[in-house]
């Protein structure tokens, strides 16, 4: 983040444009060419970036496995055991199946989380569209779970049985859009956590430097304030990360077991 203003880290920046029907429709001699464009920006390059350093240090790690655990090694083992657990403990022993992409989802939220503390960085996890696009793909796609694995169960399961049919119909109709509405639950609690966290440090970061010029008690006084805020968000960080994992495997409970 900029430690010279509060929203600058915030800031989308179009790096390089493309016209994807361009080349196609003068190959084609087409005179009305739809404007589709692809733009590569900042978000995008920090994204490519956190997961090839994901890719790359988890491979390092893993490169010599050995039977006496050495500290990486160590690590990662820990944060299976630990999500294993969590999936076992919350959606029951057919989700460990989606144990590897649990795992993926909070590395990559935890460390976009943390790279966005670092001064003069970007936070991904601060823009709803990135969030909005990881809660609809993981909810969508356990939907489609839910209706391969379950088929017509899957969609009665949000009727309660024993009442009459339009209530039915009335109930079950609201069962299902509250399940979508998990989609935009999921994405705001992140996106606003970590938008709101980081435009407080920023304060406190450019509070800390306007203040460097008078005594050297108010100077200490801010940097302590600043510190303190970022120690904050640093748990914040590891919070989310975690929530938003753990609230996918609630979800994935609601995929394989019937609990409508």
């Amino acid at each position: 983040m900029s430690l010279y203003s509060a929203l600058e880290q915030f800031d989308l920046i179009i790096i390089k444009s493309y016209h994807m029907f361009s080349y196609i429709g003068s190959f084609l001699h087409f005179r009305f060419i739809p404007k589709f464009f692809v733009s590569l920006d900042n978000l995008s390059v920090f994204i490519i970036l956190i997961v090839a350093f994901l890719i790359i240090t988890i491979s390092l790690m893993m490169r010599r496995v050995k039977m006496v655990s050495t500290n990486s090694q160590f690590f990662l083992e820990i944060v299976e055991i630990f999500w294993s657990k969590s999936l076992l403990q919350q959606a029951g022993k057919h989700a460990n199946f989606f144990a590897p992409i649990v795992i993926a989802v909070f590395l990559i939220v935890l460390t976009s989380n943390l790279v966005g503390l670092l001064n003069w960085s970007y936070t991904i996890t601060s823009h709803i569209v990135l969030t909005l696009f990881l809660a609809f793909s993981f909810n969508s796609g356990f939907i489609i779970y839910g209706l391969i694995k379950k088929r017509g169960r899957f969609i009665t399961s949000f009727a309660p049985s024993g009442l009459v049919i339009y209530m039915q119909l009335l109930v079950g109709v609201i069962e299902f859009f509250s399940y979508l509405l998990r989609t935009f639950s999921l994405s705001i609690r992140l996106f606003a956590n970590m938008l709101a966290g980081h435009i407080l440090l920023g304060i406190a970061c450019v509070s800390f430097l306007l203040v460097l010029k008078y005594s050297f008690i108010v100077t200490t006084c801010v940097g302590m304030l600043a510190f303190a805020v970022f120690v904050l968000e640093v748990s914040i960080a590891f919070i989310q990360a975690y929530v938003f994992s753990i609230l996918l495997c609630v979800y994935l409970n609601d995929v394989l077991n019937d609990t409508h």
